[in-house]
């Protein structure tokens, strides 16, 4: 009677486990590194929007002080000589014709921790990215 009801029971074998621990296993050395990749890509897509968000925002400075009649407190663009000019600039509301204006709320940051550069064409590059 008692070896009939251990025969009955049903269980997973030693093999079942391993093979599913092997199957656990393989997917995990797959799904970690995705995951890494899909952070890494997601800071550098950032990246690339506050660079193109600064950019935006240098070709608006610009344009405004194309058109200030000297009444204005914006700083004169061909003075600036870092990207930290820049930055203070965007991000400080200056006057123009009569119209208080701020570019950006702050300085945009990498969030990988890079370094912004304004080249003399106006384009942001990332030291990072």
């Amino acid at each position: 009677m008692l070896k009939r009801l251990f025969r009955e029971e049903k269980g997973f074998t030693l093999i079942e486990l391993l093979i599913v621990m092997l199957i656990l296993g393989i997917l995990a050395a797959v799904a970690v590194p995705r995951f890494i990749d899909m952070r890494d890509d997601a800071q550098a897509s950032a990246c690339r929007a506050a660079r193109q968000s600064m950019e935006t925002a240098i070709e608006q400075y610009l344009y405004y002080w194309a058109l200030d009649d000297g009444t204005g407190t914006m700083d004169d663009p061909s003075g600036f000589s870092s990207t930290s000019d820049w930055a203070t600039a965007l991000s400080t509301t200056f006057t123009t014709r009569g119209q208080s204006i701020q570019l950006l709320k702050s300085a945009p940051e990498c969030p990988g921790k890079g370094t912004y550069t304004v080249n003399s064409n106006h384009s942001v590059t990332c030291s990072d990215h």
